[in-house]
């Protein structure tokens, strides 16, 4: 089920254990959405994100989130590629 928990799990498996020199895919199909940024860090004043099944209750998973527990973690010599596909009326 795409719910954010589950989302995050299957997010957080894909770095562990890896180590410097593994290449990683990331595929996202479901919805995404655009959302004020609260801390500042986008120019345009908006964070993308993902919207899971249960996004009425625990909101969206947006672009930070996924930078802290995809990219942050990874060491030095590693790969990541990904392939969001996502309707988004806000382009």
């Amino acid at each position: 089920e795409p719910n954010h928990d589950n989302i995050m799990k299957a997010l957080e498996w894909l770095v562990d254990g890896v180590q410097s020199g593994d290449a990683l895919f990331l595929h996202f199909s479901g919805h995404g959405v655009q959302v004020v940024d609260e801390d500042g860090d986008e120019p345009s004043g908006y964070d993308q994100a993902m919207v899971p099944l249960d996004y009425k209750t625990k909101g969206p998973i947006v672009d930070d989130n996924i930078f802290l527990t995809v990219v942050k973690p990874l060491p030095e010599g590693n790969t990541l590629n990904t392939k969001p596909q996502t309707p988004n009326p806000n382009p």
